[in-house]
């Protein structure tokens, strides 16, 4: 990498976007512009689930909800079914991490579910980079262990916005990174930004990789190893954020693909402790992924940052950001859904199921939200009386 010609053009730059040292000796890019959100997103939760989710936590909060799920069946967000007894009866459903629940720590490095933390280089690649970093945790919760290149997936786009990010890789199959790994060299021949200035950082010329054939061959081996599909794409509430929302996310074991307005103290000197300080003036903006929170003692929450900037920047690649920036900051947030990836069968969530969709407390699978919005049992719902085993089905 051309040094000399990163801190010339730092020198040169008047704003805080553009060529950054965000630790030492590592050169990124930030991006000037403001995201769009992906077209082809479809709505994480629905009002309905939100409401029901909602009034789950009313319930706990007055007691009148049983631990196991009963009263109603249960609709807390992050809720999963567990083993059956040893009777071999139905699975219960757990509550230790649902509705009002919540744990107040959540940290997916500590169940191993977080992929390798990578580094971009001076190419505006970051969305690719978060993405294929969201779907590394989605295989690992699968009990898989592939990385996903984000290469193969800034060959679909090359340019540095969510909406293209998202849309173009949308029902597409990823090959792995060591199928195609990581080159700045590269990346910058793929980009097709015009004003590119990676060129100069590189010694290569930005929109070239059409005409290269070292490189085509390497995208035509991607295309036809092809390992997870990226299914769906589900957007949630931002501006403010739905803390309960992103928390039902977090707890379940995904993590979440955001895009946020950063400011200078996310530049590595200002992050002490592994802490970025808040902000007030927007620097640029930045894909990244969230995977993970901790409960402070004044209520609010922190939440982690799982960057593409190296592991020598903030905490070995990683840092935590406060609610307060998250709420103002925060633009877009995405749960992403693979063909082969996700919670196990025997590990679903509410949040893993579909807008109107909750985990049955008798079969552990997702299944269609009863009319009064209670869980179902065993597909069945008790809506205004009973049968003789206690549940009318549903209508």
């Amino acid at each position: 990498m051309n040094v000399q010609f990163l801190q010339a053009a730092k020198a040169r730059q008047p704003k805080a976007c553009g060529p950054q040292e965000v630790a030492p000796g590592v050169w990124v890019r930030i991006d000037c512009h403001a995201y769009q959100p992906v077209t082809k997103a479809r709505v994480h939760w629905s009002p309905r689930k939100a409401q029901a989710i909602s009034a789950q936590k009313r319930l706990r909060a007055l007691n009148l909800l049983a631990p196991n799920g009963g009263s109603g069946g249960n609709a807390g967000g992050g809720e999963k079914a567990g083993a059956p007894g040893p009777g071999g009866g139905s699975p219960p459903v757990r509550a230790d991490n649902g509705g009002g629940d919540f744990p107040e720590l959540v940290d997916h490095r500590t169940s191993n579910t977080e992929g390798p933390i990578k580094n971009q280089g001076y190419v505006g690649s970051c969305t690719a980079f978060s993405l294929s970093t969201a779907m590394d945790n989605a295989i690992r919760r699968a009990g898989k262990q592939e990385v996903m290149s984000p290469t193969h997936i800034w060959s679909h786009y090359g340019s540095p916005h969510m909406s293209l990010a998202g849309d173009a890789n949308l029902n597409r199959a990823i090959t792995s990174f060591d199928t195609w790994p990581y080159s700045g060299k590269e990346a910058c021949q793929l980009s097709t930004e015009a004003d590119d200035d990676c060129g100069d950082a590189y010694h290569v010329r930005p929109n070239t990789a059409k005409s290269d054939a070292a490189i085509q061959a390497k995208l035509a081996k991607a295309e036809s190893n092809g390992m997870q599909k990226l299914v769906a794409i589900e957007a949630l509430k931002t501006l403010p954020a739905n803390i309960d929302e992103i928390k039902s996310v977090l707890s379940s074991g995904a993590d979440l693909w955001i895009a946020m307005k950063i400011g200078s103290s996310w530049m590595g000197r200002s992050i002490k402790d592994g802490v970025i300080p808040d902000w007030n003036y927007m620097e640029g903006g930045h894909a990244i992924v969230m995977s993970g929170y901790r409960k402070l003692p004044n209520g609010k929450h922190e939440f982690l940052i799982h960057n593409s900037w190296g592991d020598s920047w903030g905490d070995h690649g990683y840092a935590w950001v406060s609610e307060p920036m998250v709420n103002k900051w925060m633009h877009y947030a995405y749960k992403v859904k693979l063909d082969e990836g996700g919670a196990k069968p025997s590990e679903l969530t509410d949040d893993d199921c579909a807008e109107d969709e909750l985990v049955d407390s008798v079969n552990g699978q997702c299944a269609k939200m009863c009319s009064d919005d209670s869980r179902p049992a065993g597909g069945k719902c008790a809506i205004g009386g009973s049968d003789s085993s206690g549940i009318k089905p549903r209508k």
